[in-house]
């Protein structure tokens, strides 16, 4: 089971007020992934996450886009384990 206590997002101008739908589109899309092993982590850092700048902010693709996006950056991040984000930052179709 994965809990979540505390998610921070800084999202780009134009994203402000949609902060909170773009949360629960990131923990229904992780609720929605293959489980990972039982830890306990203080921190998980992933870094940039990057979408395509034609998606209009505060649309729903939009939205959901940069939530699938922050979801797969998360996941990857906890199947690799730690909090320092990769070296690269990871690149995507999908910029927050």
């Amino acid at each position: 089971m994965l809990r979540i206590e505390h998610l921070r997002l800084r999202l780009p101008p134009g994203y402000e007020t949609q902060a909170e739908s773009i949360a629960r589109q990131v923990a229904a899309a992780l609720a929605e992934r293959t489980p990972l092993a039982d830890r306990t982590l203080e921190e998980l850092s992933v870094g940039p996450v990057r979408i395509a700048p034609k998606l209009g902010a505060g649309t729903p693709s939009a939205d959901g886009a940069v939530a699938a996006a922050i979801a797969a950056a998360i996941q990857d991040r906890l199947q690799v384990g730690g909090s320092a984000p990769p070296a690269a930052n990871r690149r995507t179709e999908c910029s927050t």
